[in-house]
């Protein structure tokens, strides 16, 4: 019987970083009895398996009832597996953590009942969770872990995010504790320090000496204050300018647009107190014990702290935000006055655009990644005698067929690969996912090349 091993992530776990090296050498992996299904798949997308689970529990990580949508992404699942050689499959989604409800995860263990089931999580310390999902969330105009009440109440969000024993022993009910693979997501814990080794480790696959792969960092503190005060006091999204959101695209402006330290390069742990570390990690402390010594056999090593710093601890405010905001109201309106002056001065934007691909036409040819809507946006102010033919060659990991460019000229949307972008510079064209898809490009042994200029959200 085939094995399907789930990875769950946990969000802010390295997991993109993961999820790029098992696309990137999911034909490699074949030799030692691995599947990883991914191009061409339309239960894949953006390097990982979500839409497996979004169809099947909705916006709110809720139980949905089967419908044709589910059915579809499941056969086309199913068949590919039984096809495959390989005995162990990975599929792997951060969104598996979403999972909220016994129901949801009853149905997923019978939707996959022709198979071992093995769950893979990967546990960080809730207080450096807690302050990288607070980054993420203000990306997206949320503001639900900023301060210790938003976390403590245990039907909040955050508290049934973080509350690792309940999770792991509900896992365990549901798919057989013997059956779920709990590691921490320490350097010093982690096989050779890194988590691609810790993970194939699993798989007993000796991996040779690949470095460091990238912990998720973190923004600068002067971004984040920023998109914190534009969540609480900016209310933008209600207003309008034709299809587009001026809230959602100035988030996505300053998130993914902008230069890291556009705004200022202070690391943001430097704003988070000890004290407020330790007052994360107390609402936890319960469900940490209990995590350590019944299902991982070993002393808690997240509540590591003594009760002369626990009587500190007592003396700051529920109220106190998470990580510190210093920006005042008067500089945040002027910094939101500029960035909206920049976001519509589109003629500047054209001009940037042309320049930046005229460097490009001494190149032999011109490699794009991206067969977006933004690839058209793109040459739509290149007003130059180029025969784009001959000089472009597209490439996409998730689209494939014909491409039509500028005046109607025509290109095959290729799949990229080592063999076929070899050392070559790679033009990435698109808007978001940008650092994953860099990376995987890195992946490839490429050259990735990002605009040097900002984006027009408009």
């Amino acid at each position: 019987m085939k094995t399907i091993y789930i990875h769950g992530g946990t969000p802010k776990t390295a997991t993109t970083s993961l999820q790029n090296f098992l696309l990137s050498n999911n034909e490699a992996l074949r030799k030692y009895d691995i599947y990883y299904p991914c191009y061409n798949k339309k239960y894949f997308r953006r390097c990982q398996h979500y839409p497996l689970i979004k169809h099947m529990i909705g916006a709110e990580g809720r139980f949905v009832e089967n419908n044709e949508e589910i059915c579809r992404l499941f056969d086309e699942f199913f068949f590919d597996i039984k096809h495959a050689q390989q005995n162990n499959v990975i599929i792997s989604t951060e969104m598996f953590w979403e999972i909220e409800t016994k129901e949801a995860l009853i149905n997923l263990k019978e939707r996959l009942s022709g198979f071992d089931v093995k769950i893979i999580v990967y546990l960080r310390k809730q207080d450096d969770g807690v302050i990288s999902w607070q980054n993420e969330l203000v990306k997206s105009g949320k503001n639900f872990c900023k301060n210790i009440n938003s976390i403590k109440k245990k039907d909040s969000p955050a508290y049934i995010f973080y509350d690792y024993y309940s999770r792991i022993k509900l896992l365990g009910e549901i798919f057989g504790d013997n059956n779920v693979i709990v590691r921490i997501f320490e350097k010093s814990l982690l096989y050779k320090n890194n988590i691609i080794n810790d993970f194939m480790k699993i798989f007993n696959v000796e991996l040779e000496d690949i470095g460091n792969s990238q912990f998720n960092e973190s923004m600068f503190l002067e971004k984040y204050e920023f998109l914190y005060k534009l969540c609480d006091y900016f209310e933008i999204d209600d207003l309008t300018d034709g299809r587009f959101s001026i809230g959602k695209n100035l988030r996505n402006y300053v998130s993914y647009t902008l230069k890291a330290d556009y705004f200022g390069n202070t690391p943001i742990k430097s704003a988070v107190k000890d004290e407020i570390r330790i007052k994360v990690l107390e609402v936890f402390k319960e469900s940490n014990d209990r995590l350590f010594s019944e299902i991982l056999g070993m002393k808690n090593i997240f509540n590591n702290y003594d009760a002369a710093q626990i009587e500190e601890v007592s003396k700051i405010s529920d109220e106190e935000p998470i990580i510190g905001i210093n920006m005042d109201d008067a500089l945040f309106s002027q910094m939101l006055v500029k960035l909206l002056s920049r976001l519509f001065d589109y003629d500047e934007y054209k001009r940037k655009r042309k320049e930046f691909f005229e460097s490009f036409l001494n190149d032999e040819e011109i490699i794009m990644y991206g067969a977006g809507a933004y690839l058209n946006d793109f040459f739509d102010v290149v007003d130059m005698d180029i025969n784009l033919e001959r000089k472009v060659r597209v490439f996409d990991t998730f689209k494939s067929g014909t491409f039509t460019l500028l005046h109607g000229t025509k290109v095959e949307i290729e799949k990229p690969s080592r063999e076929k972008l070899g050392s070559k510079k790679v033009l990435i064209v698109s808007k978001t996912h940008i650092d994953e898809i860099e990376e995987m490009l890195r992946g490839l042994g490429s050259v990735p090349v990002r605009l040097n200029f900002e984006y027009n959200c408009l």
